[in-house]
This record gives C-alpha cells, sequence and structure tokens, in this order.
C-alpha cells in the first residue's frame, strides 16, 4: 500500500498529498501573523511603562533565541557556521544592549549604545558580507544599496523637520541616522546578491528584519532626536516585527536544508523608489523655502547631491550594461546560428500527450515526413503504429529518472519507405524553467539501411547467396533448443568431392560457378523442408528443423542422387559428387559445434569409404576422431622430440643374392599403444600436413644410418626413401636434400628417392623439376609401386627415373598365371630397353625369387632375404654376411658367407 510519503508509479510525489501540506502550512502561517498582530495592536492601548517593559522584554528574548540559533548553526556544521555564529552573537549582542538600556539602566545614560557600537556592530559587519555573498555584488548592487542608504537617511534627515549641522553631528543624532543608512544598506544587498538573480530564503528575512528596522527609526519621533523610544508602541511594535525575521534567518540557516529560491530572477530597480524620495525632498525644500522663507541647511543640500550623483550614475551604468547585455545576446544568437545551422537534431518541447508546444530545429534537419515547422503535432501520429508504444514505455522511463535522457530508434510512418530516427526524450517537467518533456531526433535512414546491409553480409554468403558460417550457426542454435526425442533436429555436414581436381584443372573460377549450382540445386531440393548454408570452401552445412517426416539418411541421399545430372557451367557440363555426413540431435541442451562435431565424424567416415555417400553419426565415429586427434597431437610431440625411429630393409642383387641397398622404412613406437602401422601414420601425416616434417626426419635418420653402415662396416650400400608428392612441391625440397646429405657426409649417389605413380598427376611440372634437379646432382629415381594406380608405359620416357619396382600384386600375379609371367617378362623388357633398373618386392619366400630372376628381374626385397631391422641389427647383419669386408670393397667383389641368409 502506499504511504503519504511514497511516490506514484514513476516516482514523483504525490501531488495532492504535497498541496495539501502547503496549503495547512499557509493556514498556520496565517493564524500566528493575526495573533502577532493582535498582540500588537493590543499593546498599543498599554501604559507607556508597560510598553517599554514589553519591549525589553522583547528585545531580550530576540537576544537569546538569535544566540542559540547561531550557537546551533556553529555546532551542526552548516556552511559558513561560524559566520552565522557571528551574525547572530552581534544582533544578540545589540538587541540585548537595548533591552538591558530599557529595563535596567536609569534613564539618560546609554550603556546600550556602547554595547552596540563595541559589541554587535563588528560582529554583524564583519560576518555579513560573508552571509550576503557581498563578493558577488556587481558595481550597479553597490551603487543601489548606496542610493538606498542615501534616500532613508534623507527621508529620516526631513522627518526631523530639517535640523541644522551641528545638530545632525550630534552623537544622539548621528548614530540613529548611520543606523538607518546601514539597515536599508544591508536590506538592500541581501536583496542584491542572490545567485544568477535568484534569492533564498535567508535573503529574503534578512532584507525584511533591516528594512522594518530601519522604517521603525524613520517613523519613532524621539529616536532620532536622541530621546528616549521605549514607551511609543508603533514604533517599538514595528522594531519587534524587525527582530523576528532576523531570528527566522538565523534558525533557517542552522537548519542546513536545501533553500527554497525564486523560481525566475527578480530584477529589483531601487533607483525608482529612490527618485521618489529624492523628489519628495526638492518639492518639500522648494514648497518650504517658498512660502516659510527658509533655507535648507548645508548638509541636507550635501546629502541631496549626493544622492542625486549616484541616481544619475546608476541609471547610465544601467542603460549602458542593457546595451551591452543586448549586444552579447545579439553576438550570441549570431554564433549559435552559425554553429548550429548544420545540426541535424530537431529539438522539441512536447506536453504529457505529446503534442509539441515549442521547437528548436534547424533547416538542416527537416526531413518529407518530419517537416520544419512541428508545432501543435502530435508526435505519436507521426511514428510507426508499432512503435508508438515504444515511445509510450520510454515516456515511463524519464519520468522514472527526471533530467535523465532516455535513446531510441524509432521509424516513422512512411507508406513509401521506411525512415528511421534516433531519438531521446528527458522529463523536465518538474523544473520551472522548461515545464515539459524535451524530446531530440535526428534521421538515422542512411545509417541503419548501412547497418542492415553490414549485417546481412556478416550472415550471408557472397558468392552463394546462402547463409554462411554465422547464419547457418545462428539458425542451428534457434532450431536446437526445441530439439526432443519426439521432435529432432538434424545436422548435415556434406563436402564435394575432389573439388581441388577442378580447381587445379579448370580453375577457381569454374570451381566457384560449381559451389553455386550445387547450392541453388540443393536450395531447390529442399525448399520449407530445411536450411542450406555454406560454411567455407566446398562444405555446407543443412539444417533440418523437423525430420520426423523424412529420414534425414533419405534427404541426404536425395542430395547426392541430385548431383547425378550434370551442372550447366554457361556452356561447359561438369559432374560432381558430394559426401555427407548426418547427426540427430534429440537434446536441447546439445550445443552447435557438438551437433556439427558428429556430422563432421560421420563425414570423415563417409569419404574415407570413397565418397559419393552418406554416413549416419554413431558414437564409434567420435571415439575414433578424437583417437586421431590424440595421434595428431602425439606425432607432434614425436617430431620436436625425434622419437620416430626407421627400420632397414635390404635390397639384394638377385642373380648373387648380395645386398646392395636397403629401403628406409619408418616406425613409430607410441607409449601405451605399441607399433602404429606405417600406412596409417602416413595417411595421418598427409591429411594433417605433418608428412613434410616426417619426410625430412626419416631422410635424416636414413642418411645417417647409411653414413654408419658404409663407415663401420665398409661396404658401399645406398639407401632408398619413400618421398611424398606433396614433399617434391614444397620450394625448398631439392635444397633440404643436398643439404642433408652434405650434414650427414653421404655422397648422392649413396640415396634414392623412392616416388609413387601419383606423380603422374603432377602436371604443372614442380615435383618434375625437382627431381630433375637432383638427379643432376646425383640422387638416383625410383617409381614405386609400378604396376597399379595410374600405371602407364608411356610415362616411363618422359620421367627422370633410374629404376622401375614392381609392386607384390603385380609379382603375384605373374607367380599365378602364364599371363601374368608374360606381362612381367614384358615391362622388364621395356625397362632395360630404356635403362631403368627393375626391383621386385614382395618375394616371400625361394619360388618368388626364383620366378623374377628368371623373368629377368636384377634386385629383390622381402621376407626371403631379411625382413625389416633396427639399424644396430641391421650393421650386426652385414657383418654376418661379409664377415672379411673391407672398406672401400665392392659389394659384387665379396662373396656372403654361405648360410648367412634368412
Amino acid at each position: 500500500m502506499q504511504t503519504p510519503h511514497q511516490g506514484d508509479r514513476t516516482g514523483k510525489p504525490n501531488v495532492a498529498a504535497q498541496a495539501r501540506r502547503q496549503s495547512a502550512g499557509a493556514v498556520l502561517w496565517a493564524v500566528g501573523a493575526a495573533c502577532l498582530l493582535g498582540v500588537l495592536l493590543w499593546r498599543t492601548g498599554l501604559p507607556a511603562t508597560q510598553v517599554r517593559t514589553s519591549y525589553g522584554l522583547a528585545m531580550a528574548v530576540g537576544a537569546a533565541a538569535i544566540a542559540v540559533g547561531a550557537a546551533r548553526a556553529h555546532h551542526r556544521g552548516v556552511t559558513h557556521g561560524r559566520a552565522w555564529m557571528a551574525f547572530g552573537l552581534g544582533l544578540g549582542a545589540a538587541m540585548g544592549g537595548g533591552a538591558w538600556e530599557t529595563l535596567a539602566v536609569p534613564e539618560g545614560s546609554h550603556p546600550g549604545h556602547l554595547i552596540v557600537l563595541a559589541v554587535g556592530v563588528p560582529l554583524v559587519a564583519g560576518s555579513l558580507p560573508i552571509l550576503i555573498g557581498l563578493s558577488r555584488a556587481r558595481l550597479d548592487g553597490v551603487l543601489d544599496s548606496v542610493l538606498v542608504a542615501g534616500s532613508g537617511m534623507l527621508w529620516a534627515w526631513e522627518l526631523q523637520f530639517q535640523p541644522t549641522i551641528t545638530d545632525a553631528l550630534d552623537r544622539a543624532h548621528l548614530i540613529p541616522l548611520a543606523f538607518v543608512g546601514l539597515c536599508s544598506a544591508m536590506a538592500t544587498v541581501a536583496l542584491l546578491t542572490g545567485t544568477h538573480g535568484r534569492i533564498s530564503r535567508t535573503s529574503w528575512l534578512m532584507s525584511a528584519g533591516f528594512g522594518m528596522q530601519a522604517a521603525a527609526i524613520v517613523v519613532l519621533p524621539d529616536t532620532l532626536a536622541g530621546r528616549p523610544y521605549a514607551h511609543h508602541a508603533v514604533g517599538t511594535g514595528m522594531m519587534i516585527l524587525g527582530v523576528l525575521p532576523l531570528v527566522a534567518a538565523v534558525w533557517v540557516a542552522a537548519a542546513d536544508r536545501p533553500q527554497v529560491v525564486t523560481s525566475r530572477a527578480r530584477v529589483l530597480r531601487w533607483w525608482a523608489p529612490s527618485a521618489v524620495a529624492v523628489g519628495s525632498w526638492v518639492t518639500h525644500t522648494f514648497v518650504h523655502h517658498e512660502l516659510d522663507g527658509l533655507t535648507g541647511d548645508r548638509f541636507e543640500e550635501i546629502l541631496a547631491v549626493v544622492v542625486g550623483a549616484t541616481l544619475v550614475t546608476r541609471v547610465v551604468l544601467m542603460v549602458r550594461s542593457e546595451q551591452e547585455a543586448m549586444g552579447a545576446l545579439e553576438s550570441q544568437r549570431q554564433r549559435l546560428e552559425t554553429i548550429l545551422g548544420d545540426a541535424q537534431d530537431h529539438v522539441l518541447l512536447v506536453d504529457d500527450a505529446f503534442v509539441v508546444r515549442d521547437q528548436l530545429t534547424f533547416p538542416a534537419a527537416a526531413t518529407p515526413v518530419m517537416p520544419e515547422d512541428l508545432t501543435g503535432v502530435r508526435l505519436l501520429d507521426r511514428l510507426h503504429p508499432e512503435d508508438a508504444a515504444l515511445m509510450r514505455r520510454g515516456r515511463l522511463l524519464a519520468a522514472a529518472q527526471p533530467g535523465i535522457s532516455h535513446r531510441q530508434e524509432l521509424r516513422l510512418a512512411d507508406p513509401d519507405r521506411v525512415v528511421w530516427i534516433e531519438g531521446t526524450i528527458a522529463d523536465h517537467t518538474d523544473d520551472p524553467l522548461i515545464g515539459c518533456l524535451v524530446v531530440t531526433f535526428r534521421d538515422i535512414t542512411d545509417r541503419r539501411l548501412a547497418e542492415d546491409e553490414l549485417f546481412r553480409q556478416a550472415r550471408i554468403d557472397e558468392l552463394t547467396g546462402l547463409p554462411n558460417r554465422n547464419g547457418i550457426r545462428t539458425e542451428a542454435e534457434t532450431r536446437l533448443l526445441g530439439a526432443t526425442p519426439t521432435r529432432p533436429v538434424a545436422l548435415l555436414y556434406a563436402d564435394l568431392d575432389r573439388l581441388k581436381v577442378v580447381n587445379d584443372s579448370l580453375g577457381h573460377d569454374v570451381g566457384d560457378r560449381v559451389i553455386v549450382a550445387v547450392a541453388r540445386r540443393w536450395a531447390q531440393l529442399l525448399g520449407n523442408r530445411g536450411t542450406v548454408g555454406r560454411v567455407g570452401g566446398d562444405e555446407f552445412v543443412i539444417v533440418l528443423p523437423d525430420p520426423t517426416d523424412v529420414d534425414p539418411m533419405a534427404t541426404a541421399q536425395q542430395m547426392i542422387d541430385a548431383l547425378e545430372q550434370p551442372l550447366d557451367l554457361q556452356g561447359l557440363a561438369l559432374t560432381v559428387t558430394a559426401s555427407i555426413g548426418v547427426a540427430t540431435v534429440v537434446d536441447p541442451s546439445t550445443t552447435v559445434d557438438e551437433g556439427l562435431r558428429d556430422a563432421d565424424a560421420a563425414l570423415y567416415v563417409a569419404k574415407n569409404d570413397g565418397g559419393n555417400r552418406a554416413r549416419a553419426f554413431d558414437p564409434a565415429m567420435h571415439a575414433a576422431a578424437v583417437e586421431r586427434l590424440r595421434l595428431e597431437q602425439e606425432l607432434r610431440v614425436a617430431l620436436r622430440d625425434g622419437t620416430i625411429d626407421i627400420h632397414l630393409q635390404p635390397l639384394v642383387d638377385l642373380p648373387t643374392e648380395t645386398p646392395v641397398s636397403f629401403e628406409a622404412l619408418v616406425r613409430w613406437h607410441l607409449a601405451g599403444s605399441g607399433m602404429v602401422p606405417a600406412d596409417r601414420l602416413i595417411a595421418m601425416a598427409e591429411e594433417t600436413g605433418l608428412i613434410v616434417p616426417l619426410g625430412d626426419h626419416v631422410l635424416r635418420r636414413a642418411c645417417e644410418a647409411i653414413h654408419r653402415i658404409r663407415t663401420e662396416v665398409g661396404l658401399p650400400v645406398s639407401v632408398a626413401v619413400n618421398t611424398s608428392v606433396i614433399q617434391l612441391l614444397q620450394p625448398a625440397f631439392v635444397s633440404t636434400v643436398l643439404t642433408t646429405l652434405a650434414e650427414t657426409n653421404l655422397p648422392a649417389e649413396a640415396l634414392v628417392l623412392e616416388v609413387t605413380e601419383s606423380l603422374l598427376l603432377d602436371e604443372d611440372g614442380v615435383a618434375l623439376s625437382a627431381l630433375t634437379a637432383l638427379r643432376h646432382a646425383g640422387v638416383e629415381v625410383s617409381l614405386d609401386d609400378f604396376g597399379t594406380g595410374y600405371s602407364s608405359l608411356s610415362h616411363l620416357g618422359t620421367f627422370p627415373l633410374d629404376e622401375l619396382k614392381l609392386d607384390r600384386r603385380l609379382v603375384a600375379t605373374a607367380n599365378d598365371t602364364v599371363a601374368g609371367a608374360a606381362v612381367l617378362g614384358g615391362i622388364v623388357r621395356i625397362a632395360e630397353t630404356i635403362g631403368l633398373r627393375v626391383v621386385a618386392e614382395g618375394l616371400e619366400v625361394a619360388a618368388d625369387a626364383q620366378r623374377v630372376r628368371a623373368a629377368g628381374v636384377q634386385l629383390g626385397q622381402g621376407w626371403h632375404f631379411a625382413r625389416p631391422m633396427p639399424v644396430e641389427d641391421a650393421v650386426a647383419w652385414l657383418r654376418a654376411q661379409f664377415p672379411t669386408a673391407r672398406r672401400g670393397r665392392h659389394v659384387a667383389d665379396l662373396a656372403p658367407v654361405a648360410d648367412g641368409g634368412a
């Protein structure tokens, strides 16, 4: 329940309750004022002695009240607390001296005047400039104070029937006369030193108190004459009324509450009453002189000249000040017009009904929908219907935080186009200078259109027009939040097979056209069933939000089948295939990364199975992917630490069964997993881009091993190292090989690089150039696994080869069939014709060696001669084969030990 001290929903105080409290306060003030006037009127009917006594008691009570208020102000540490303390004590001393003189001192003595002059005047005069802000007073304010003081003294002089100079200089006359001028000046300055012309409550009270004191002295007939005056009921009553505002000013200051100031600046034209005062004196003097023949006193004439000169000076300064102010205002207006002439903002003063009451709008801010003149227009009528509620909400937010601007972006009601404005709204209804809502806005249509375009570019693939990685991820995130076992969400990860071949052979422009055609065909196929997005390169992600009616695997197969028809690429017909991995999500807590990870794992399996197919994810695929990642990291560590080893398998001369070379075979023993198969290691290295550092490592280890064998055993054997096409395509491959040979002190002719038939796909000739350069340096080249893949006898004469290594399957066929033997014999004869050595691998038993030897094959390799062995074992094996070997003698000149085989 809302209490009377609470506000309404907007945080504003209850207006009705505040009005009731103000009315009650006004009634109490009226009752108090009536009672005070009644007491003062009743007091006029008392005898003179009682009037005197009541006046003395009132002054004593006032002195005590002011002293207590001053002490309270100092104790509470209010602003200018010491000044208020001095001011209160000074006024208290002055009133206390008056009370002492009135109540206790025999008539005719004036110790009270001594207290006023010795204590009251110095304290008040020292503190008053601080309290009323005299340092802020301008010259015109000081002149106004002098003018009022002089006018007050002139009135007092006239009311005393023009006393002579001797009478005026008498202490009994001079002190009251000076007191009139001092009170008049203080009353004036208190009203002229407010901040920006606004007068505080304490300033009003001090001005009223000092003004009433001055008037009381002028009214009292006996005061200026120096005679006792306390028995005069009206005059002393006015003095009591003057004491009350001064006491109130001290207590208001002691309360240390925010000062209530006037809502508007007050321009106090004190020269007007001063002119009346001077005019009345001139009239009085003229009439008195003409009728009675009396002449004005010299002091009176001097005083009139001072007042008149001050009045003239004040008027001249006022006119000059107003002229300067008008000139400054005009210069400021022109300056603001120049600065704000190109401003793009409308500034509107709007009431609670959103009707424009006033505006500050510049021509540059006008738009066709929002013209330059908006006065009287209801802003809600100019807004888009959907955004009017937003502005009302902004009004409530502004009301909750008065004076703070709240920013909004809204649309205008324009049937032809979308117009955006950026506006702010601030509640200044409680500000007396404004009293309404302040609304500013500017046209931001161009900026919003640019932002929308940037947003579109950030989520749309520029090539295909499909959602890009960010766009499809956002779509997937939204759909996965609603995934349930009854309404699953399927994520399909698709990749085009062998698009690199298209890019390398026909150019990337054709490859891009392939991607666009595939994207268009798949988007037409799926329609509203799902969203297709391109995540990069030739990879696509498809989100099927509700695959309950359509099997995701069936949809994936439809996408694959849709590519069977050739793509029309502006006159070029091309057929491509795709592989797709499918992951079905039934848990809304599954993230997009987890779903795409599973779909990618299924895609990897589809690729390894030959491509052009779809595979559904199962947990074993994820485990395999994790295992691949683990092996990749282990391989990186092994390459860095140099823990990958090699084994050597000999190649023998078949007629003599003498070893002439070794093949270096990579071996990787993984702690906790055992020996990693070589084919798996090579495939993973090629897939992860580690084949180059792996090949460099194997090359160096092989050269070091053969150098050791040639040094320790004394046999000039060579070593064959398998080389990937990826290595051959590296620009630094030739220098790497030659540097390795030089650093291991191995001659170039001791190294044989084995390459596969995939070398035949090197249409740019990079690998061919590398091999040619190495052959010129003395390195030999062997074509490995000949008889499979891209085998073509026509290429043998075009590539820089020294050796032809037959695949074990070709050897096995020759051993099993007559036709196979004939093919083998034909290949051998062709190789001999073009000068190539022929090596047969996979010779497991003696019969295999005999058949290939009979076919004319010179060299053989296989378990029949020796299995792959570590370098230490290879050294021992050679020493066992050739116990009498000498360094520098050729292998063919040595006879092996009769029982040293196997």
